[in-house]
């Protein structure tokens, strides 16, 4: 198969990765079935879109720190016949992140909340938003170090930016008045500003 070393150091530069790796098999096939140049460059420019877009929600994937990850398609809704599929299926849609609408789910342990919560997480994650996963407690402390140093209001900005939160087990663990007052802060500041997902019991 023949290279061509200049075309592959400008993709490189270029950062065209998907691009280099596929361009000389692509026009092999698009040279048997006699298509254009315009036509080999735009299945050509498709992939590298496409395989950016499976980076990114990569990447959004890993960065939202899901202690697992839970797809609905394993979920089992007759163990919990009160959680209503279809508004299940309306939420994994997306809409209420994009209208800044929160979402609480409240139920005993191993009623499948988190794991609601997470696959609703990761399909947003698909759909392009970005995602954090934080328990209640961890969350806190985050704050509480925050405040220490001095660096609240960084900590708040850095939430800001974060599409969807699902902030897990709520009230499952008593905090001190500082720990009270921060986390009823955080809840304020994300009011109609960027959504929420909360468990609690």
């Amino acid at each position: 198969m023949k290279t061509y070393p200049l075309l592959e150091e400008n993709l490189k530069s270029l950062r065209l990765a998907t691009f280099l790796k596929d361009y000389n098999k692509v026009a092999e096939e698009e040279t048997r079935l006699n298509h254009s140049y315009q036509e080999y460059l735009s299945i050509l420019a498709e992939k590298e879109v496409l395989k950016r877009q499976e980076n990114a929600t990569h990447n959004r994937i890993k960065q939202a720190h899901f202690p697992a990850i839970k797809t609905l398609d394993i979920f089992d809704f007759s163990y919990s016949p009160s959680i209503k599929k279809r508004e299940i299926l309306e939420m994994m849609e997306g809409k209420f992140v994009e209208n800044r609408e929160d979402v609480i789910f409240v139920g005993p342990c191993g009623t499948g909340k988190t794991h609601l919560a997470i696959a609703i997480g990761v399909n947003a994650c698909h759909l392009g938003y970005k995602v954090f996963f934080t328990t209640t407690a961890s969350l806190i402390n985050t704050l509480l170090e925050a405040k220490k140093e001095y660096r609240l209001n960084r900590k708040w900005e850095s939430f800001s930016k974060i599409s969807l939160i699902i902030l897990d087990e709520l009230g499952y663990i008593p905090f001190d008045k500082e720990g009270t007052d921060l986390l009823f802060q955080f809840v304020s500041q994300r009011y109609e500003q960027a959504s929420l997902i909360i468990t609690t019991n």
